[in-house]
């Protein structure tokens, strides 16, 4: 070709003599090739006119070799297209200054910075380009780089620490907090997701205690439990108490699938421990492919020690709660004992006084119904029944003062046997229809067609009944006349008799619940209610060999009780 033997003459012919060549060959030659930089003439086409030593040394080529390539041979392909532009340029302006890669011969890419200008090169245009190395300007730029993100993610994480701590020293219940400082630890270092699990090592289960998640998600299942069973290597990873760190592309396949993780999040867990064993964990989870930085996972390590100090306050203050709890409660039951041993006193008392007048009234009304029959007197039917009632209630009386005696001082009494349930049922309806109709309350009765036999007292199963009634009645006062409803049912569930009693009115909340059957204890307001008549329903339904429960409908729904008493033959099999 041509061009090539015009390169060839040019570069044979002495430097001295080349018509805008170098004036001394020697002298510039020496420069030329003992410079730190690489230096490079190339034509306007792009072919490489010369090179010196340092190029050579630096890109792993002979100068033969060298001034056989172009620019674009020693540029990676994603900076070779830039090349022709940055001739343009110089065309234009006579230099420039830019910043480029070389590649060299075994492919190592070299960061570097070329001054390049305009020249005159044997009578023909051309480039000369100065390259210098900044592989360690750009690691010092990097480790600025790194140091600036550094202090900043500390003064952010110092931040998020401060306030964590800060509102868990508050007077706020550690539920609370938890909830509202979840989104903050998810917002600040840019989370999909953080969960707090609550770990129950005997039973091998672990169950969402708090939780928070981004508005893109990391499709979890956030919701579920899980166990050891499903997830052994993970369970006992943090029953171990270790932290587990999981990158993008390291998340086991088991844990994927059981939470629909994609392979490209990162998953870190550290375990909550105090009082000598785990009590749950907490997990931060990111789903943009990036791994945890140091910092990271130092800052969410201690906002984990602040929460599981922060949880083991909270316990410590329950167990100590709980404590008081149970010192008050045995201080309650001294003094109801003493309340019940100074009320048996009473009782004796009042028992005495009141049979006196009771025995008075019944030997009136008998002596009368006697001497009318001996004289035959002829006398409506009304009064003679009034007369036989007035003797029958008397009965009564005596018989609840005897039960009374014996709910507070157990006494041998006779007088049980078989009856059926219904009958009790309805003796016991017939006492208190009347202020069911005076209080505008709706009966509704559903009896068993079936006979319903049991063993016992039948007084006492006429006071239970008697009893959940006037509960009801005391419950429905307060709503319109509209809504008072009261049902009374009875069935036969395999070996039982089964008596409900439910009610329209608001229920209760569920924290009365194993406490409305003690003695005295009562949610109406005082002078409304003695707190006897629940705790008379729970020991007669025991001494039956029964029964009683109760259930309150969510938002109002009424009051059950439901009493439960085997069938004459089956007692003692509840």
């Amino acid at each position: 070709m041509a061009g090539s033997g015009n390169r060839q003459d040019s570069r044979s012919s002495p430097a001295g003599k080349r018509q805008g060549g170098f004036a001394d060959a020697d002298r510039y030659r020496v420069l030329f090739e003992q410079a730190n930089d690489a230096i490079f003439i190339h034509d306007m086409g792009g072919l490489f006119l010369e090179v010196n030593g340092t190029a050579c040394e630096r890109l792993g080529y002979s100068r033969e070799e060298l001034l056989g390539m172009s620019p674009q041979d020693i540029s990676p392909p994603e900076y070779a297209g830039l090349v022709g532009q940055r001739v343009e340029q110089i065309r234009r302006k006579g230099r420039i200054t830019a910043e480029t890669v070389h590649r060299t011969r075994d492919g190592k890419l070299i960061p570097v910075e070329i001054s390049s200008r305009l020249i005159d090169y044997g009578g023909a245009p051309a480039v000369l380009s100065i390259s210098r190395d900044i592989s360690e300007r750009k690691r010092m730029e990097q480790a600025l780089e790194q140091e600036r993100r550094k202090l900043q993610v500390m003064l952010s994480h110092e931040s998020l620490i401060s306030t964590v701590a800060a509102r868990f020293n508050s007077t706020n219940p550690f539920e609370k907090n938890l909830d509202e400082l979840l989104p903050l630890f998810g917002k600040t270092a840019a989370l999909d997701s953080v969960v707090v699990w609550q770990l129950d090592e005997p039973a091998g289960r672990a169950n969402i205690y708090s939780r928070w998640e981004s508005a893109r998600g990391v499709r979890c299942v956030l919701a579920r439990e899980f166990c050891r069973d499903d997830l052994p290597d993970f369970f006992d990873g943090i029953i171990g108490g270790r932290a587990l760190a999981a990158g993008p592309g390291m998340i086991d396949n088991d844990l994927c699938e059981y939470f629909k993780f994609s392979a490209g999040c990162a998953l870190l867990t550290f375990p909550l421990s105090f009082g000598g064993k785990v009590k749950g964990a907490i997990r931060y989870s990111r789903a943009n492919g990036e791994d945890w930085s140091e910092e990271e996972v130092s800052m969410f390590g201690a906002v984990s020690e602040i929460v599981t100090n922060a949880w083991e306050r909270e316990s410590e203050f329950r167990a100590r709660l709980a404590a008081e709890r149970r010192h008050t409660d045995n201080v309650q039951m001294v003094e109801r004992a003493t309340r019940l041993a100074s009320i048996g006193v009473i009782a004796a008392g009042i028992t005495h006084e009141i049979n006196q007048p009771l025995n008075a009234i019944r030997l009136t009304s008998d002596g009368t119904m006697m001497w009318i029959e001996r004289h035959g007197i002829d006398l409506p039917d009304k009064i003679v029944d009034r007369l036989g009632k007035i003797s029958s209630h008397v009965e009564r009386i005596t018989r609840i003062i005897d039960h009374m005696r014996e709910f507070w001082a157990p006494i041998e009494r006779e007088g049980s046997g078989v009856f059926d349930l219904g009958d009790a049922v309805e003796d016991a309806l017939g006492l208190v229809e009347q202020q069911l109709r005076s209080h505008g309350i709706a009966l509704r009765k559903n009896y068993c067609d079936r006979p319903m036999p049991i063993a016992g007292d039948r007084l006492h199963v006429e006071q239970i009944v008697i009893n959940l009634i006037v509960n009801a009645i005391q419950a429905l006062d307060g709503l319109p006349g509209a809504e008072k409803r009261l049902e009374i049912s009875t069935a036969l569930e395999e070996r039982f008799c089964i008596l409900e009693v439910a009610d329209s009115g608001p229920g209760f909340p569920n924290r009365d619940r194993e406490r409305m059957f003690d003695i005295f204890y009562s949610t109406r307001k005082p002078g409304e209610g003695t707190g006897l008549g629940l705790a008379i329903v729970k020991r007669y339904a025991d001494e039956l060999g029964g029964a009683v429960e109760s259930e309150s409908g969510a938002g109002g729904g009424g009051a059950l009780f439901r009493v439960r008493i085997p069938l004459s033959g089956y007692r003692g099999e509840l």
